[in-house]
Parts: structure tokens; C-alpha cells; sequence
């Protein structure tokens, strides 16, 4: 909470409307806020994961985490918040990534499971002809 409310104050310094949403908020005020920034009333919605699922804000375009994600799950929660059907615009998300061995770690799994996924899910055109991919997901998943 603390880092919200010093990332809160630094951009209010820099001219910028600001609210914050955090777990510590009831649901009516995560809604309040959430529609008051839809509206315009604010141009900076500070998050913690307390908005992490179920939470639509296509009026932003641009999403910047300063945490990595323990799942993939969760990482691709985060980027749908802005990214569903009817968004106008092309959206932007940023994950800053500390260059400490937990954030590295967490951030390479998450990568191997992204490769895995795509592969699981993509035709399988790029096998080879006895129909196997496994030297490509050994090799995308960082095996």
C-alpha cells in the first residue's frame, strides 16, 4: 500500500488526476472509483491485484505493473481488464521486472508456460513429418 500511495502522490505532483483501488476498498467504493475513472474524472487509476479479475477499464490504453505475476492465469487477467470487446484503441502493457533473482525466475517460468501454451494451441503445421514437436516445445519452453 505504500508504494500506491507514493506512486499516487509523485504523479499528482506531476499535474495528473489520480485515485487509487486497492483491497482495502469495499466493493461499492472499487465501483465507485471504477466508474468515476471510466468517466473521465480521473486520468490515472492506480491498481493493486484487488482489481484483478471481473474489472473493465477499456477507457485506459496504457497499463504499467511493477510486480510479476505468480501465474499465468493472473498475468493474463491483468492485460483483459483493458483488452476485451469494444475497446477503441490500441493498448499498451508494461511489466517492470526487477533484476532480482525472484523476478527474473518468476518471469522466465511464466515465459516457458506462454511457449508451451501458444504451442499446445497452435496447428500443428510446424511439425515434422512423423507429427512431432517435441525439440520445438523442449526448445521454446527453455528445456
Amino acid at each position: 500500500r505504500a508504494s500506491v500511495d507514493a506512486l499516487k502522490q509523485l504523479l499528482e505532483s506531476d499535474g495528473h488526476k489520480v485515485e487509487t483501488l486497492t483491497g482495502s476498498d469495499s466493493g461499492m467504493s472499487k465501483r465507485k472509483k471504477r466508474e468515476a475513472f471510466q468517466s473521465e474524472q480521473h486520468d490515472v487509476l492506480i491498481c493493486t491485484d484487488a482489481a484483478e479479475a471481473g474489472m473493465n477499464l477499456q477507457r485506459g490504453n496504457l497499463m504499467i505493473y511493477f510486480d510479476v505475476p505468480m501465474t499465468a492465469k493472473t498475468l493474463e487477467q491483468r492485460i483483459a481488464r483493458q483488452v476485451r470487446m469494444g475497446q477503441q484503441r490500441d493498448v499498451d502493457v508494461f511489466n517492470l521486472v526487477s533484476n532480482c533473482q525472484w523476478d527474473r525466475r518468476n518471469l522466465d517460468r511464466l515465459k516457458g508456460k506462454g511457449a508451451l501454451r501458444e504451442i499446445i494451441t497452435s496447428p500443428f503445421e510446424l511439425s515434422d513429418d512423423t507429427g512431432r514437436v517435441e525439440d520445438r516445445v523442449r526448445s521454446e519452453a527453455g528445456v
